[in-house]
């Protein structure tokens, strides 16, 4: 999902974007976006019959709706008046959780794409140092490397320390680089001697 510019907190524009993930009818989606758009004219309560003043549907389909969004616990009667209103602030919460949700999926997966690229970068690497295809010994000895370091770029120096010295074996590429891995503290700084 892309969002663009400062507007996409509008709770509109969240309903539009995440209305597939909640089980909203067109209908409850109409009344939703009238409730919200009173809501942002003025501060009184909202209630049903202003409902069906705007959106030109009976009070028993209006109520039938609200009945079943309070059911779905998307929206709350506000008894706080002399008039039984209603309010979507469990669902704009929901909205926003689902928002938040969409951001770090979208973090995840860019970090995922890094992951796989440099996984990648790394199986080519060995497999140019060697000059063929990895058996599936040297592929669970690339998977160990890669399970207990995080840093692939020290892995990819040690196939270069490799292959500039001429030694064309996975075994000389794990020394290089538990040693590598030796001479760096905590925090992936090299120790200087």
């Amino acid at each position: 999902m892309k969002f663009k510019g400062s507007n996409v907190l509008n709770f509109t524009n969240l309903l539009l974007e995440f209305s597939d993930k909640f089980d909203f009818t067109p209908e409850e989606i109409v009344v939703i976006l009238m409730i919200n758009h009173l809501k942002s004219q003025s501060d009184e309560i909202i209630t049903a019959e202003m409902l069906v003043d705007k959106t030109h549907m009976t009070k028993a389909r209006i109520d039938e709706i609200l009945v079943s969004l309070y059911k779905k616990q998307y929206l709350e009667y506000d008894l706080t008046g002399k008039t039984v209103g209603v309010k979507l602030d469990n669902l704009e919460k929901l909205l926003y959780k689902e928002f938040e949700k969409s951001l770090f999926q979208a973090d995840e997966m860019e970090q995922n794409k890094e992951e796989i690229a440099a996984k990648t970068a790394i199986y080519e690497a060995l497999e140019d140092l060697m000059q063929r295809s990895l058996t599936n010994l040297e592929i669970n000895r690339v998977e160990d490397w890669l399970s207990n370091t995080t840093d692939y770029a020290v892995i990819i120096n040690s196939i270069k320390d490799a292959k500039n010295r001429k030694q064309k074996n996975i075994y000389s590429v794990d020394q290089i680089l538990i040693r590598k891995l030796r001479e760096m503290d905590s925090q992936g700084n090299e120790i200087k001697k």
